[in-house]
This record gives C-alpha cells, structure tokens and sequence, in this order.
C-alpha cells in the first residue's frame, strides 16, 4: 500500500510539536478516503498515541535530494502551502 513515507514535524498549540506524515502510495493503489483510513489504523495500531500523526497526506511524489533521500525542507513547504489551503 504504501512505498515511501515522510514524517515532518509542524506546530501545535496542544503538545507543542507534532508529527505530519507525508505518504506516496505504490503504483496502482489509489488515493482514496478508503486507504487514507487504512494507513490511519495501521499507524494506531503500531504507534503508542503519543506518536501518532496530527495529519496524513497522501501525495503523488515524494521531493529527494540529489542523493537520493527524503528532502525534508521540500516536504515543510508542501505541508505549509496544503494547511493554508
């Protein structure tokens, strides 16, 4: 269901700082209301409560620098411009 995944963090007025996850999802699974759920219980079952997400995005990539991993700036800035829709 899910191929790659990025956790930022984001404020919040309640515990501070919380975790955002930014998800692609593998080639064919689409993007619905249906999966957003699943990954939701999937991370409640897996997670203590304390870690689990304030948000979930799905998206359709996930931003890498040029060596290859997760570029976290570029996620902030996705998240940043999504909250302000």
């Amino acid at each position: 269901m899910v191929e790659r995944c990025g956790v930022i963090v984001v404020p919040d007025a309640v515990r501070v700082n919380a975790p955002v996850a930014c998800v692609l999802l593998k080639t064919g699974a689409a993007g619905n209301e249906q999966q957003l759920n699943a990954i939701r219980e999937r991370i409640q079952k897996e997670l203590p409560d304390h870690l689990w997400p304030k948000a979930v995005h799905i998206l359709e990539s996930i931003p890498m620098t040029q060596t290859g991993k997760i570029d976290y700036r570029v996620l902030e800035k996705l998240v940043e411009e999504r909250r302000g829709d």
